[in-house]
């Protein structure tokens, strides 16, 4: 969809009356001059030079500027830190801002890729009629998909070059941009009923939305089953179990990594326990059932789980987590461990083989940290 970014603006909660006051009438001057040889979009457009491929800097009326939320943050706008920029330098600069970058589409829509935060600064101080220095573009492509995927790849390419762009929109852009790794990772979380960044948006309906995609990758590469058969599972219990919305990079992977490493002893008491144990039913347990305070408490949520300290740095940490949570599980489902019932005896000790593997590469300070028992 698109918006205009003044519009954007007015409408924004950071934005105040008192506020807008000072910039038009403290910084409404900028702190230096633009381009004086720069023709003006209007006057190229009256002229008639906009041909299909054409690109030309221009001074173009901030007024003018589109952005579309299905690829860029438009909708996010942090306005409260263009106004901290704007305090900060006194005033607006055409040289600190350098060119903006727009598509013209091909009904005559001037649609921004680069540039956002500059044109509401511009606008800020000096109103709708504010001039901005654009590298205005004209579409090759008329088709929709087409002209939105080059737009996308360019404020991809612009995004990776910032490192303060954050992951939600580093992968909607790339998603829309049509990079494979991104759409491949689509098709996999799909038929769990998530989402990565809203791109399930008019293509399935999503429950469940998973915004740390660094860490699905990471799961799935931690993942050596054959067609990633673990983490698959994962995310299906964790898109039908949780209470919360977003699934957690740390709880898919510690889990993923809990299931890796504790297969053995996990295999063994489901053959005990074959018409009891799941990882069905023990997600079930965790986030539907488990309270805590004993269980007088609220329901056991992610953060429960991924809350550490600083001093922690492993992601097995999160997974020893989960062994505590499944220890629990089968002393309250009554689980047989060795031909009887769990009586004290915990299904994956600290004693055992697996777990002295599991902490073995771990700094003796951290290993204090882990634990079988409780957290």
């Amino acid at each position: 969809m698109l918006h205009r970014v003044i519009d954007v603006v007015d409408g924004h909660k950071a934005l105040t009356q008192k506020k807008l006051n000072y910039f038009r009438s403290e910084l409404s001057n900028p702190i230096d001059t633009k381009p004086n040889d720069l023709p003006k979009f209007t006057d190229l457009l009256r002229s008639g030079v906009f041909k299909t491929g054409s690109s030309f800097v221009c001074l173009v009326p901030v007024k003018l500027l589109f952005s579309d939320d299905y690829y860029n943050r438009i909708i996010y706008l942090d306005l409260k830190k263009a106004m901290e920029s704007l305090e900060f330098a006194k005033g607006f600069s055409y040289n600190h801002a350098n060119s903006l970058v727009a598509f013209i589409r091909p009904d005559g829509t001037l649609v921004l890729t680069q540039g956002n935060h500059r044109a509401s600064m511009a606008y800020l101080t000096q109103g709708a009629d504010a001039l901005v220095v654009v590298n205005v573009r004209v579409h090759t492509e008329t088709e929709e998909e087409k002209y939105v995927q080059v737009e996308a790849t360019d404020f991809t390419i612009d995004n990776n070059n910032r490192k303060n762009m954050d992951q939600y929109d580093r992968f909607k852009g790339g998603f829309v941009a049509k990079d494979e790794k991104y759409i491949k990772l689509v098709e996999v979380v799909k038929p769990f009923g998530i989402s990565i960044a809203d791109t399930h948006k008019g293509k399935y309906h999503a429950t469940k939305t998973f915004e740390s995609y660094t860490y699905l990758l990471q799961g799935f590469s931690t993942d050596d089953t054959p067609n990633k058969k673990i983490a698959k599972e994962c995310l299906s219990v964790l898109s039908k179990h949780l209470i919360e919305k977003d699934i957690k990079g740390y709880c898919f992977v510690g889990l993923v990594l809990f299931l890796k490493s504790f297969r053995e002893r996990i295999e063994a008491i489901s053959e005990m326990n074959p018409l009891q144990y799941s990882l069905d039913d023990f997600v079930h347990y965790v986030f539907q059932e488990r309270r805590k305070l004993n269980g007088a408490g609220k329901l056991t949520t992610q953060e429960d789980i991924t809350t550490s300290t600083s001093a922690v740095k492993s992601l097995k940490f999160f997974a020893s987590r989960w062994v505590i949570l499944f220890n629990e599980y089968c002393l309250v489902r009554e689980f047989k461990i060795r031909g009887r019932k769990v009586n004290g005896d915990y299904a994956i000790p600290e004693s055992c083989e697996q777990w002295q593997e599991f902490i073995e590469d771990l700094h003796p300070v951290n290993r204090r940290m882990f634990s079988v028992e409780a957290f």
